[in-house]
């Protein structure tokens, strides 16, 4: 079934690729799923180690949007 999640491109091995398809199998998640899961345990244990990561949104005018919070700030992006 397609996603309409956004997509990560990487490049890599091979050899990379070949053992990740091996993880995933025994782990029974797709290819997809299980890059997703590494990704996912990595940011949070970045998070555990260096705190949580605040994601900002910059709109067109060059004004961040926390997301989550309704405080905004004008920056200059140009």
């Amino acid at each position: 079934m397609p996603s309409d999640k956004p997509r990560l491109i990487a490049y890599t091995t091979q050899d990379t690729i070949d053992k990740l398809k091996i993880i995933a199998e025994e782990e029974n998640r797709t290819l997809s799923k299980e890059l997703e899961y590494i990704v996912l345990k990595f940011i949070k244990e970045y998070e555990n180690n260096n705190g949580t990561i605040h994601l900002q949104q910059i709109n067109n005018e060059g004004t961040i949007h926390n997301i989550g919070n309704v405080n905004t700030q004008n920056i200059n992006t140009k």
